[in-house]
């Protein structure tokens, strides 16, 4: 898959059903940077809610640590940060985001580089290869990309949700998707609302998952079973789907399950996603998210 594609489907998967954004006083500062190294892109759009009043001073740190832990760790597999957190003052925005976006690249930069220099010096010790066949795969090795996402999905006058998403690609086969997910904030105090589902309802909402995911795999295989669906799942085992990772979160539909990818299904099958009606999860929310979402 080329990047341009890669780049379509992120861009697909992040276009999700939003609530009907209402005015609820709080102002947002956009940010968006883009520069490329000589092996890697990078790019970061992040919407911060300025830092007026006591829920969106709220919000506004708890973003500020999911930014801060996402991009000290843009490689996704070192548990050591790469570098330190920005010790100024987080309501400055423009240095806040200087900050994360110089040393963002230079950390991408530098593993995009060291991944360059291991790829060349294989292909340049490969005696089997000519040297204008060396100097072609030197010259078509792949650029890395990394993509930040932190921005607002939707926002009413009971709470506000944020999409944060990172896109990666190393120079492998493909991409991948991961982050925070979509975080839900309280705008009576700024909380974020988690668990939104009670964690001891895994047993009694299999069969609101089950039609879920259902709908969901349905769109792609017209008469669809559920012993099918199990099929593609891997969960044949077991036969007992988890809650998401990442909390559902609200929208003018429902509730919206999103599960990453290979979480419960092959990278092919996406990142299964569907909405359930208030009525049928009611039971199964934490009381602050029943409280919260108004329900």
């Amino acid at each position: 898959m080329t990047r341009k594609n890669l780049a379509a489907a992120v861009a697909i998967v992040l276009a999700v059903a939003a609530c009907t954004p209402k005015n609820t006083g709080i102002g947002f500062e956009q940010r968006h940077f883009a520069d490329s190294t000589a092996h890697a892109y990078v790019t970061l759009d992040v919407d911060l809610p300025e830092a007026d009043g006591r829920a969106a001073r709220a919000v506004r740190a708890s973003l500020v640590e999911m930014m801060d832990q996402s991009l000290s760790h843009a490689d996704s597999y070192e548990e050591e940060r790469a570098f330190p957190r920005f010790s100024g003052n987080e309501d400055d925005t423009e240095a806040l985001m200087g900050y994360y976006e110089e040393r963002t690249l230079r950390h991408v930069d530098g593993l995009s580089q060291a991944d360059f220099d291991d790829r060349e010096r294989s292909i340049r010790e490969n005696a089997e290869l000519t040297d204008a066949e060396k100097a072609e795969l030197v010259a078509e090795a792949p650029k890395w990309s990394y993509e930040y996402k932190l921005q607002k999905l939707s926002e009413t006058e009971r709470y506000l949700v944020f999409s944060a998403q990172e896109y990666v690609y190393m120079g492998g086969a493909h991409g991948g998707i991961i982050g925070a997910g979509f975080p839900t904030f309280d705008l009576q105090d700024g909380h974020q609302v988690t668990p939104v589902l009670r964690p001891d309802c895994v047993e009694d909402i299999q069969p609101l998952l089950v039609r879920g995911l259902m709908q969901y795999f349905g769109e792609f295989e017209a008469g669809l079973t559920e012993e099918d669906l199990f099929g593609q799942l891997m969960l044949e085992e077991e036969r007992v789907i988890p809650l998401p990772t990442w909390d559902p979160y609200p929208s003018e539909a429902g509730l919206v399950f999103t599960y990453q990818q290979y979480e419960i299904a092959s990278y092919a099958a996406g990142m299964p996603e569907f909405v359930l009606p208030y009525a049928d999860v009611k039971e199964f929310l934490s009381a602050d998210a029943a409280r919260v979402f108004g329900l």
